[in-house]
């Protein structure tokens, strides 16, 4: 009887070992049966019976890699979860299927799935992520990779109808008046006829702001008569060498005029040529980016007003020689005497906070003298990382609203803008003094300036930190304590509807913005956004409570703000306090106060970019 169960036990073992054997064979056959019944299901579909299926099919090609059938399972996952997420809108599914659709060709790069799964994932970026620059690179790629195949030709039928849509008449037309001269000047397009002494009825194109460095530009296009929103499409174009054409970004504005001022751009970058204006028909107005080398872009809309924001990066060139400049220059500074501190535990970095682990209590801030505790502010050496360029170098401080904004206004009309212009000024002179930190201020004086226009600073300046300093407000007087921000998704009613004030817009246009925040964020700095918050926070909140033990522990918390979407380095928006609370409110009109803030809050700035470094 043992014998028998053994030798039965032997057989099951080497049945489920074998790739593709019976077991194998039986537990791809339920997967596929399962599948087949929900494609043939009519009425209400239920996501548990569809993520059952797909953890079928992921089982089956995880444990039986070498199985004939392992990529029609991965395929079939794919192709589940994309047909989950038209059914249930979820940007986790359409995520997931997008990440196995890639991975199949890289697994299984001699199956026939594999080009069919290289056209799905462009698809996907077409179609469902509306990213069209990802999309002709997939497209391109997938040609490239598999020249023979049915989806190589359905991918070059995808990049021949992308490429018919940029070629309009104003646009050949621009493009042929632009080869008659040597050098493109700044001259207006050409106008639709139109009535004088009509006033348009549709949103109004009336001005393109460009800020630019070498490798990024961010345009604004700013709108009259917008009506709280505009309707826009964008579109990618490979180079087409025929007609002497550049690869172009080019969006349609739908609904809008062109003022009749408008000219072209001219930008001397390595990344883009300039931007390009034109009444596309009688209702849509086209913008064309020419572009030399642009490795990213992201396009968005913001309100109040409105206006369409273009974000384009691209890889840096190369500067062979930097490290040997910065190492010279370092070389040059006499090194600093020793400074002697008490022995510490070793700093180590902090991990980003979770909603379930947000340090809102104040008896779990670090103690005094413990983990990450800032060990000096006297003249230190620099860092290997520092005399190589490589750390933290530029920091951003942004002093909230300013000129025609006063921002939140509380205890005795004292307004915002002013305090924390002040904090800002006191934060980056402390800053100078006491570390090697480069240290800008998006505005120097009480200015207006555009949230979006304080993104690009930081951009085009190459920041490495970038704090936006506001303080807080609410109808309730009561209310105080100290909060910090980083950007992300967030369902806290109360976090909403401090982005809705800072971002100057109702509660449901934060709610329609964070719907497109997702694409927004592929490439910001979340994670070292969070820890940076958790330090500065920290820092700003003990020092402060050290002297005012009353103070209040708001949190870390993540919400939607215009001005650190688009950041391209760790960001923050710190609340200093509530404006509107009597006490808070009082001690913010006051120098000492002011100081100690910025002072707490410029310690936090050295100490996360030291343990950075």
């Amino acid at each position: 009887m043992l014998r028998t169960l053994l030798h039965l036990l032997l057989v099951l073992f080497l049945a489920a070992a074998i790739p593709g054997g019976p077991l194998a064979d039986d537990a791809f056959e339920r997967a596929q049966r399962d599948y087949e019944q929900l494609l043939n299901q009519d009425g209400v579909q239920y996501r548990s019976a569809w993520l059952g299926t797909i953890e079928r099919f992921e089982h089956y090609y995880l444990n039986y890699a070498e199985s004939h059938q392992a990529p029609q399972a991965m395929f079939n996952s794919a192709e589940a979860y994309l047909r989950l997420h038209q059914l249930s809108g979820k940007s986790y599914d359409l995520e997931q299927s997008l990440s196995t659709y890639r991975t199949l060709p890289r697994r299984y790069p001699d199956h026939k799935l594999a080009s069919q799964s290289a056209y799905m994932a462009g698809y996907i970026y077409e179609q469902h992520k509306n990213d069209i620059l990802l999309a002709v690179r997939h497209y391109e790629q997938l040609i490239e990779r598999f020249p023979e195949s049915d989806a190589a030709v359905r991918a070059l039928q995808r990049l021949d109808d992308l490429g018919d849509i940029a070629r309009s008449p104003l646009a050949l037309a621009a493009q042929q008046r632009s080869q008659t001269s040597p050098t493109v000047t700044r001259t207006a397009l050409a106008q639709p006829d139109r009535d004088p002494g009509s006033s348009p009825k549709s949103a109004q194109l009336v001005n393109v702001d460009t800020f630019s460095n070498q490798d990024y530009t961010r345009a604004v296009m700013r709108f009259a008569d917008a009506n709280g929103d505009v309707t826009f499409k964008k579109h990618w174009l490979r180079e087409d060498r025929s007609l002497n054409m550049p690869p172009r970004l080019f969006i349609d504005i739908f609904d809008a005029q062109l003022a009749g001022d408008m000219e072209n751009i001219v930008l001397d970058n390595t990344h883009l040529q300039g931007v390009r204006m034109a009444q596309y028909d009688s209702d849509t107005v086209r913008v064309v980016f020419d572009i030399n080398s642009v490795s990213d872009f992201k396009v968005f809309v913001l309100q109040n007003p409105v206006r369409v924001v273009v974000d384009l990066t691209s890889d840096p060139e190369p500067d062979p020689m930097a490290i040997t400049r910065n190492l010279l220059q370092a070389a040059k500074k006499a090194p600093p005497e020793p400074v002697i501190t008490a022995e510490r535990p070793a700093a180590a970095s902090p991990s980003p906070p979770s909603d379930s682990n947000l340090v809102n209590d104040p008896s779990k801030l670090p103690a005094e003298g413990g983990r990450l505790q800032l060990a000096s502010l006297e003249p230190h050496s620099l860092s290997l990382a520092k005399q190589l360029g490589l750390g933290i170098n530029t920091v951003v401080i942004d002093p909230g609203h300013g000129g025609r904004d006063p921002g939140a206004v509380g205890h005795r009309g004292l307004k915002e803008k002013d305090v924390v212009l002040d904090v800002s000024r006191r934060a980056a002179e402390y800053l100078r003094r006491n570390s090697d930190l480069n240290v800008l201020l998006t505005r120097e004086k009480d200015e207006f300036l555009p949230l979006e226009a304080r993104t690009a600073f930081a951009n085009t300046h190459r920041a490495d930190l970038f704090v936006s300093v506001h303080t807080n407000a609410f109808r309730d007087s009561s209310v105080h304590g100290i909060e910090t921000y980083y950007l992300n998704i967030t369902s806290d009613p109360r976090a909403m509807e401090v982005a809705a004030r800072e971002n100057s817009i109702s509660q449901r246009n934060v709610s329609d913005l964070q719907n497109i925040l997702n694409d927004l964020m592929m490439n910001s700095k979340i994670s070292e956004s969070s820890v940076m918050a958790q330090v500065i926070h920290n820092d700003l909140y003990q020092g402060v409570r050290r002297h005012h033990p009353e103070t209040r522990n708001a949190g870390i918390k993540k919400a939607p703000f215009y001005v650190l979407i688009g950041a391209q380095m760790p960001s923050i928006l710190v609340e200093l306090g509530f404006i509107t609370n009597p006490r808070e409110g009082a001690l913010m009109a006051t120098e000492n106060y002011r100081q100690m803030l910025a002072e707490n809050m410029a310690r936090g700035i050295i100490r996360y970019a030291e343990n950075h470094d």
